[in-house]
């Protein structure tokens, strides 16, 4: 932004895969002309994230070649001696905030489909606890935490809440893994009451029987392009709680994190709780 540089995403062979062609058409993006007389195709993510592209009519790019393309966060390609200063946890919170301020209607109708079908009447009980566990293809990245350690850190938040013993403890499972979902309905304690991810449900036909490395994405591409939109609409009914169990193995996790962090908590005087299931593991000190 210093550097009043703009950067656009783009498809070039074929539809943006998160891109649903229903809600945001089946074209691939809007086609324009480089200074090599190259046809690209622009981004389609503002049917989802309306300031995340150029948009005015005064606005103006130079599109580059992916050789040309330099990583903005590498110090070596910083040529603004104040981008130098901000940690890589201050872009993820300004990146964060520009882009969700605000979403598009169409990810807030798909949220609200979410939200009635997920809670009795659309009603979201009070002291909701989000949990997220990415599991799936994250084995191969990450040892998988058990469904006993996501239970030990929902009873550390009702602790630091003060929740009273006997009290129903509310959870929105937010997951699209069925081992996930299984495991934790079977051992879920009398005094629960759980919420499943719609994502859940409308991705499970679109899946697989066994555990492969992108599956979402690639369920995404068959559904055509409603993963995308179905997991926006997931994002932001997990959102609707005041505490979170969260990994920093997860990017999803990190994500719902950012929006506590710079939307919720900045609106509502810091009144969200948040724990890592990951934060021993030094891997990922920084958050």
């Amino acid at each position: 932004m210093e550097e009043g540089l703009r950067i656009r995403s783009f498809t070039v062979n074929e539809p943006w895969v998160w891109s649903d062609h229903e809600a945001c058409g089946a074209e691939r993006g809007v086609e324009f002309q480089n200074n090599n007389s190259e046809h690209i195709l622009s981004s389609m993510t503002t049917c989802y994230f309306p300031r995340s592209e150029l948009v005015c009519p005064q606005d103006k790019e130079t599109p580059f070649r992916f050789s040309d393309i330099r990583n903005v966060s590498d110090p070596r390609y910083v040529r603004c001696r104040k981008m130098r200063y901000y940690k890589k946890s201050d872009w993820r919170a300004a990146t964060t905030e520009f882009l969700f301020s605000p979403v598009s209607e169409v990810v807030v109708k798909e949220a609200e489909r979410q939200l009635r079908l997920v809670f009795p009447d659309g009603v979201v009980p009070k002291d909701l606890i989000t949990v997220h566990i990415r599991w799936g293809d994250k084995v191969y990245e990450n040892p998988n935490h058990s469904v006993q350690d996501y239970f030990s850190f929902v009873e550390e938040i009702k602790r630091m809440r003060g929740d009273k013993n006997g009290t129903t403890t509310n959870i929105f499972l937010a997951t699209e893994d069925p081992k996930a979902v299984s495991e934790f309905t079977r051992l879920l304690p009398s005094t629960w009451k759980l919420y499943i991810d719609q994502f859940y449900h409308d991705l499970l036909p679109h899946r697989g029987n066994k555990i492969e490395y992108n599956m979402v994405p690639k369920a995404s591409q068959s559904m055509k392009g409603k993963g995308g939109l179905l997991s926006l609409g997931s994002l932001l009914v997990a959102m609707e709680a005041s505490a979170f169990v969260l990994t920093r193995a997860s990017n999803w996790s990190r994500l719902i994190d950012e929006l506590r962090k710079n939307i919720l908590d900045l609106r509502c005087g810091n009144c969200t709780f948040m724990v890592d299931i990951s934060r021993k593991d030094p891997k990922y000190e920084e958050w």
